[in-house]
């Protein structure tokens, strides 16, 4: 038993420290704000009345503090800007967009932090002997300071979350996924996509989708851990992979998109949490999916596949592009396997592949074993 941060009252709490009540309203007037933004969006107009006009104004403003109220808060599962949700009325009103509350909020508490670094500053230069003795440890806590939050130990502190490791078995709702891949993808948007494979293979493509739709949150971040606005995009199935997609609103710049959070995920140890993992761009990505479908390929020629040893680093591998036949690569690597008198033996493979990226499909062209 504990107290609830927001009734205050002796209950039991989840991971954010709200009692099952608290934790419940506090989504569904989310929830319940968002959406009666998004339906004066729908009705508002420049060519309305004016009367009827300010009434969807004054609507707008009562929704936007209410979600206001719980940033304010700092409720943790809030990551949005509810800015961008009223500015929409406001552009279909022709009216001034509104500053962003969370924006001003953070560089108040910039300032506060400048401030107090001035004085430290203050501080330094008197208690120093010389000019080049401060130049040198200006250099030095600047440099820690902005090492510390460009790191991953930040980013995870920053989003409640844990580590994840790719290939491992995660659960979302009921049901249990192998997590693949996590990639970012320019498809004239940045797009963040987790691709993950339910372990249960009788589960129906419908019985799949209702559970990642009911419960596969996720949103991308950047380099700083900070949560980046976006839209959740379709689920996806196809021969068993399942893809999360997320679109990154109003990013143009890929480099920007740095790692995707995957919110209340059970780890095999049994706790709920949230987990980052570190997105592939999209040259890697294209790079795994070749090496991936290569090294499959290379199996089924071996008479021990089960003994293969492929090179562990991705750039241990040769990738050229075939320029006469549109998405078309020659993969160059090298595999150790048992031979037929159980000796683990090198050989060298070359193994010419169409892949079309966007539907993850590829066809083996041809395969070449030294």
């Amino acid at each position: 038993m504990a107290k609830c941060k927001w009734c205050g009252e002796n209950s039991s709490t989840n991971k954010n420290g709200y009692c099952e009540n608290c934790n419940d309203m506090i989504r569904g007037e989310i929830l319940r704000n968002k959406e009666i933004l998004e339906e004066l969006a729908q009705k508002a107009s420049p060519f309305l009345p004016d009367e009827e006009k300010d009434h969807i104004y004054q609507d707008t403003l009562t929704a936007y503090q209410n979600l206001m109220d719980f940033k304010r808060k700092q409720v943790p599962f809030f990551k949005s800007d509810p800015v961008e949700w009223a500015n929409a009325v406001m552009k279909k009103l022709n009216l001034p967009e509104m500053e962003s509350d969370v924006k001003k909020e953070a560089e108040n508490k910039e300032a506060v932090v400048n401030a107090k670094s001035r004085k430290i500053s203050i501080i330094i230069t008197l208690l120093s002997f010389s000019f080049a003795i401060l130049l040198v440890l200006g250099i030095y806590v600047n440099g820690r300071i902005d090492d510390y939050h460009h790191s991953i130990s930040y980013v995870l502190k920053q989003n409640d979350a844990a580590l994840g490791e790719l290939g491992q078995t995660y659960s979302i709702g009921d049901t249990s996924y192998i997590f693949n891949e996590a990639v970012k993808i320019d498809r004239g948007a940045i797009w963040a996509v987790v691709n993950l494979s339910p372990t249960d293979k009788t589960l129906s493509a419908d019985q799949v989708t209702d559970n990642l739709n009911q419960y596969g949150k996720l949103y991308a971040v950047d380099a700083k851990g900070s949560a980046l606005a976006g839209t959740a995009g379709q689920i996806e199935l196809y021969e068993g992979v399942c893809s999360i997609d997320y679109c990154c609103n109003n990013i143009s710049d890929i480099n920007l998109v740095k790692y995707v959070v995957v919110e209340d995920v059970t780890t095999l140890n049994g706790e709920k949490q949230n987990i980052v993992f570190e997105l592939l761009d999209k040259e890697r990505y294209e790079k795994v999916r070749l090496v991936v479908a290569a090294e499959e390929t290379i199996k089924e020629y071996l008479k021990s596949p089960s003994t293969a040893e492929f090179p562990k680093l991705l750039d241990d591998y040769e990738i050229v592009e075939i320029p006469e036949l549109e998405n078309s690569y020659y993969v160059y690597g090298y595999v150790d396997a048992e031979n037929s008198f159980g000796t683990m033996v090198r050989s060298d493979f070359c193994v010419k592949i169409n892949y079309l990226f966007d539907q993850e499909k590829y066809k083996i062209l041809d395969v070449q074993i030294d």
